[in-house]
């Protein structure tokens, strides 16, 4: 058996304890950073690679945000404002704000233009089809032109995966990131 003992002077004590008590914290919170940053790269690609996105700068992939870890708040947040976020994280029924949801009739994302409101449209009226479905339409030389199916709801399926990219990410980054951080103390 082999027993070390080791004394340690009071300098060397007090630069230990400067070190545990300040700059640990201040690791761990630039790691936890640094972590929701490459998660939020994640998660960006993810939103370009699952979703039709029309608006090519400050559309969805740019509402992912961060907020940073501190020494004094050893969380870091990766979050969206967008609203109909939710919903596609989960998954569900999507209710109509108004009367009916207006649901894109299209064949090709070129034909695609924001409309403010459908009932502004012009030249368009609402049909009602053999099913018992509402349709909005225009008429045009060749006949009628489908532009929106109203609903009184849809079903969203879960698409969005930013919980378990966050999470994936977090659990196979933050260690090497945090062995990098204390190693540059």
């Amino acid at each position: 058996m082999i027993i070390t003992e080791l004394q340690i002077n009071d300098t060397a004590e007090q630069q230990l304890h400067l070190i545990a008590s300040r700059q640990i914290p201040f690791a761990v919170a630039a790691s936890l950073t640094a972590v929701a940053k490459f998660a939020q790269a994640e998660v960006r690609d993810h939103i370009n690679e699952t979703f039709t996105i029309r608006r090519k700068s400050g559309g969805f992939a740019s509402s992912i945000a961060v907020k940073p870890a501190t020494k004094q708040s050893q969380t870091a947040e990766v979050y969206t404002m967008a609203r109909f976020a939710a919903l596609q994280q989960i998954g569900g029924l999507r209710q109509p704000q108004g009367s009916n949801l207006a649901i894109p009739s299209y064949q090709n994302l070129s034909e695609v233009k924001v409309q403010r409101s459908i009932r502004s449209i012009a030249d368009a009226f609402e049909m009602k089809l053999q099913g018992g479905q509402t349709a909005l339409v225009r008429r045009k030389s060749k006949g009628l032109q489908f532009l929106y199916f109203l609903r009184k709801q849809a079903d969203v399926p879960k698409r969005f995966r930013m919980i378990e990219i966050v999470t994936e990410t977090a659990k196979r980054k933050f260690g090497r990131t945090l062995e990098a951080k204390v190693r540059e103390l």
